[in-house]
């Protein structure tokens, strides 16, 4: 573990010497500010049309959601059961940007109830915070975190209708676990600076938790840790053409039962932008993973890592996509693991006050330490969603989505009783907004 410390301290020493450089270095005087690749940028891509962002607000609101579910299992002895479920969602969210800094914080918090299975009844909240801070016209700072609390299978992490990143970075198991109370929290760091007219380099760091309050809940499946630290070099070929240099330390822990899974990964990518809100970006490399069970070394080899994405944002609608190959851990499964699938969204509003949606995910895992770990093989994960949302007045809207799900690990069994179901559900939210800073 130390090599990759000492490497990105190097590199993070060496960012004054870089800074020295003359503009005569870099092919002239020009501070033309350079783009973010979707690779490097360490953050999602647009899921809203250009005329739908927003900006210096602060607005609250509440949510009321009725919905079916199909083959839920509320876990014991009990068979599968169809339910009705209500949901009360209260909101608060803040956006305030200057020239150089960009602050937004929101919060959700509520209750979910199930009808006749009234012991799934829970509490489920999410926050998300983000700090972007330009320190000088080429050096920026963004820190950001997010925190879930849920019991929903279709209310958790990387799941249709969240936000897709370009990152190549490795991400853990895809695991879908139905109706298990669990919490997650994700803290990222990055610092990006542009040396050159056309070069940038750039550090990052980053954590995730994934915890299972009640283990009767996710039999099968353990709580895990990862972190991750990374450094990159991009290099401006062209106004429209940026290609560079990754390189990737991962380390995945779980517990109560003790593996772990560390990944060494140095990558190439290519981006491509069509126009500035129209990218497509390659990425690939070699890949080193270790594996280590109960504190004892049992696999490692070199293997191939490679993703692609593209992103697309229009006046009325955006749409994007990626696929990945990777090796991962964590995600509640021991071992270590081959990973890969894509997801992909879709917005449109095709009238002022109607906006539609599409978005879905598939993911496959396969064991890379089938010895140690033969009860849990891998399996896939399926998910699906669409949706329909109307604008009723200035603070009223109402939503109808449709959402489909579909997963089989093998050995897990809080998984492998509900291999899939399908939701409908019908949204009435209330809400309010005034801008700040105006």
């Amino acid at each position: 573990m130390m090599k990759p410390v000492f490497l990105i301290l190097f590199l993070l020493g060496a960012i004054p010497v870089w800074s020295q450089v003359q503009p005569s270095a870099s092919g002239g005087g020009n501070d033309e500010r350079m783009q973010m690749p979707g690779p490097v940028s360490g953050e999602a891509y647009p899921m809203t049309g250009t005329d739908q962002e927003r900006s210096n607000f602060l607005s609250a609101g509440i949510g009321f959601i009725a919905g079916y579910n199909d083959n839920v299992y509320a876990g014991g002895n009990a068979a599968a059961t169809s339910e009705g479920t209500f949901s009360v969602l209260p909101s608060i969210a803040v956006d305030e940007t200057t020239p150089r800094r960009h602050e937004s914080l929101s919060y959700n918090s509520g209750f979910i109830f199930y009808e006749p299975t009234s012991a799934l009844n829970s509490v489920q909240q999410s926050g998300n915070a983000t700090f972007l801070y330009r320190m000088s016209v080429r050096t920026r700072l963004t820190i950001s975190d997010s925190f879930q609390q849920s019991s929903n299978p279709f209310n958790q992490a990387s799941l249709p209708g969240e936000p897709i990143s370009g990152s190549p970075q490795n991400s853990t198991a895809n695991v879908i676990n139905p109706f298990a109370d669990q919490i997650s929290n994700t803290g990222n760091v990055g610092l990006n600076y542009q040396y050159a007219k056309n070069g940038m380099i750039g550090l990052s760091g980053s954590t995730y938790l994934l915890n299972f309050p009640n283990p009767a809940q996710a039999a099968g499946l353990n709580n895990s840790i990862s972190g991750t630290g990374s450094a990159f070099l991009s290099r401006r070929l062209t106004s429209s053409q940026y290609l560079g240099a990754i390189y990737n330390y991962s380390d995945f822990m779980t517990h109560p039962v003790d593996s772990t899974t560390q990944t060494q990964t140095i990558s190439m990518f290519y981006t491509l932008f069509l126009s500035r809100t129209f990218s497509i970006s390659a990425t690939g490399g070699p890949q080193h993973y270790a594996s280590t069970y109960l504190g004892v070394a049992n696999s490692s080899a070199w293997t191939p890592s490679y993703s692609a994405s593209m992103s697309l944002q229009r006046r009325h609608g955006s749409i994007s996509g990626q696929f990945s190959r990777t090796v991962t851990g964590g995600g509640g499964l021991l071992g270590t693991y081959y990973s890969s699938g894509g997801s992909a969204s879709e917005g449109w509003q095709f009238a002022r006050t109607w906006n539609a949606s599409a978005s879905a995910g598939y993911f496959v895992t396969s064991n890379a330490t089938p010895i140690q770990f033969s009860a849990n093989l891998g399996g896939h994960s399926l998910m699906g969603m669409i949706s329909l949302t109307h604008q009723l007045g200035q603070r009223l809207n109402t939503q109808f989505a449709y959402l489909r799900s579909s997963y089989s690990y093998n050995g897990i069994a809080a998984v492998s009783s509900t291999p899939g179901m399908d939701r409908v559900t019908f949204t009435i939210s209330y809400y309010f907004s005034r801008p700040l800073g105006r």
